[in-house]
């Protein structure tokens, strides 16, 4: 079977922004799916947004050796400010 129409002829594929939209009504069901559940839904959404948030912070609290910022510690002079 064949088509004239190029959409369908070449493949489909959903821009970024598309992706994005769809992902955002999803997680939008999910969390009214939740909250309409009752307690328990609540509850289950309240550990999932709080796991989310520790995962974040361990992730934004780390940096590799070596990355720290200059700053007053021991044997480290004062933090150097650019002129703005």
């Amino acid at each position: 079977m064949t088509t004239n129409n190029p959409l369908l002829a070449k493949g489909w594929k959903p821009s970024p922004l598309m992706v994005r939209i769809l992902t955002a009504f999803v997680f939008l069901g999910v969390v009214i799916g939740l909250v309409l559940a009752g307690i328990y839904g609540v509850y289950l959404l309240v550990l999932i947004l709080g796991g989310l948030a520790l995962y974040e912070f361990n992730g934004l609290s780390w940096s590799p050796p070596g990355t720290q910022p200059l700053g007053d510690g021991p044997g480290r002079g004062p933090v150097r400010r650019h002129a703005v």
